[in-house]
């Protein structure tokens, strides 16, 4: 049904001063390895604070965080207190790290003496956190390994997930860019709930040719991906790969082909690949798919079969209701009833035939969404709503909706414009653009969206913020 615009945009004006302690630093370089100060754009801007932590105090050991340094010799650095309370000597390290949700190596290998304390470093590499789109340090979690160092068949210590955070704050912190490949591969979708996308092939990869994939796991179990009986142009090839995939977590992972092992297949160039996929529960060991893709490598890349399992039942992240959930362009945010992603937005002075009422600009939002539910969702243009300031009247519905004081709006869909009103069927997809007329000189906007039931009630709302460039 129709949203009542007026209560969404006030709703926004709320949350719209909060953001700009969200806003992104640094991120990735298209095709190219970044340095310190091109991953670190913007950093002078922000302001850290952060309190001494304990992460673990038990009978066997303590482990504590006592100071953050956000450009440590090879990047952002935690030092640590590392205390061993048994009569073992301890391995302190890790199985996996993650930076606001995403996983990346993470650096920490001490051993220390029965009885002994040591003063140490967690840390991260800059060039790793970058190529993964990962701007300043928000909030960690790592599985803490600590183990017997004299004898590898003992039990754990301690093999837990621990987790903190940093406060940041600054103004005109530079937004994020998305991570970005430089081959013109075009991203492919292989299987949802544990979302597989390959999103890169570089065939001079530093180990050899590369599929890069992301990883986005969004059930509550931590899942292994792997592939098995591989073939290139058609010839059995293995890259002997797999990743672990914490719940809630995103991985960006490699898979590549040693150059020996191709020139014993007598493969000069990779065309095609055939790749059998399983992936199965880490604790239990139970298969959750099997799916196999057949991908041409050439060009933009094709993806030229896929049968098997198309999804993993996903995690109902539902929320208390009247709860907030903060998103950028290229986040992916589930509500009650779908899946949404801005894809991109920007400012132009005319789309199609549509012109802006004067002293306006048109911003332009690409929209995908994925009813991911077993019912179709009926949909409507005020359901997405742009905001930019806190007045009553600093917001926009869709000019597919006519508004009082815009006389342009109220018009039929044109080019790639969603309808005034659609339906997304059961486990379908709908992409398209919404336009919105908005005053000249805005810089920083607002996408949101207010779930309404049949009932008229309201539950969750998510805001996506962006600063559209002109085009």
């Amino acid at each position: 049904m129709k949203k009542n615009v007026r209560y969404l945009a006030l709703v926004l004006t709320m949350v719209m001063l909060l953001s700009a302690m969200a806003v992104p630093a640094w991120a990735a370089k298209e095709s190219e390895e970044p340095s310190d100060e091109e991953s670190f754009t913007g950093l002078d801007e922000l302001e850290f604070s952060f309190e001494e932590t304990v992460l673990v105090d038990n009978d066997d050991i303590y482990v504590s965080i006592d100071e953050f340094d956000p450009e440590g010799d090879y990047g952002p650095t935690f030092s640590v207190t590392l205390e061993n309370r048994t009569e073992q000597n301890l391995r302190f390290s890790t199985h996996w790290g993650s930076v606001n949700d995403v996983l990346c190596p993470v650096y920490l290998g001490e051993e220390v003496k029965a009885g002994k304390k040591a003063y140490s470093e967690i840390e991260w590499d800059t060039d790793d956190l970058a190529a993964r789109g990962i701007n300043y340090i928000e909030d960690v979690e790592l599985c803490l390994w600590v183990y017997d160092s004299d004898d590898y068949s003992a039990d754990d210590i301690y093999d837990d997930v621990v987790s903190w955070s940093v406060a940041n704050s600054g103004t005109d912190v530079p937004s994020v860019e998305p991570v970005t490949f430089g081959h013109g591969f075009e991203p492919i979708q292989l299987l949802r709930g544990m979302d597989v996308t390959l999103v890169d092939f570089d065939p001079d990869g530093y180990y050899g040719p590369t599929l890069t994939f992301l990883l986005e796991n969004r059930t509550d179990k931590t899942l292994v991906v792997g592939t098995d009986d591989v073939s290139v142009n058609g010839v059995m090839c293995e890259p002997y790969w797999s990743v672990t995939v914490p719940a809630g977590k995103t991985a960006y992972s490699q898979c590549s082909w040693w150059e020996d092992d191709l020139e014993d297949a007598r493969i000069e160039t990779m065309e095609t690949v055939e790749l059998p996929f399983e992936v199965y529960d880490d604790d239990t060991y139970d298969t959750m798919a099997t799916f196999t893709a057949e991908i041409s490598l050439e060009g933009a890349g094709e993806l030229l079969s896929l049968e098997g399992d198309e999804e993993i039942p996903a995690v109902e992240e539902r929320q208390e209701p009247g709860d907030e959930t903060e998103g950028y362009v290229g986040d992916t945010l589930r509500t009650a009833f779908f899946d949404f992603t801005v894809n991109d937005a920007w400012l132009c002075d005319e789309y199609e035939d549509y012109a802006p009422s004067a002293g306006n600009t048109l911003v332009v939002v690409d929209l995908s969404l994925y009813n991911y539910t077993s019912s179709s969702v009926p949909m409507y243009d005020t359901d997405f709503q742009v905001c930019w300031g806190t007045g009553d009247d600093e917001f926009a519905v869709p000019v597919t909706y006519p508004r009082d004081g815009y006389p342009n709006t109220g018009v039929e869909a044109m080019g790639d414009m969603l309808p005034d009103d659609y339906s997304i069927g059961i486990h379908k997809d709908q992409d398209g653009i919404l336009l919105y007329e908005a005053p000249q000189g805005i810089e920083d906007f607002v996408f949101a969206f207010q779930e309404v039931f049949v009932d008229d009630s309201t539950g969750d709302t998510f805001y996506v913020y962006f600063t559209p460039e002109q085009r």
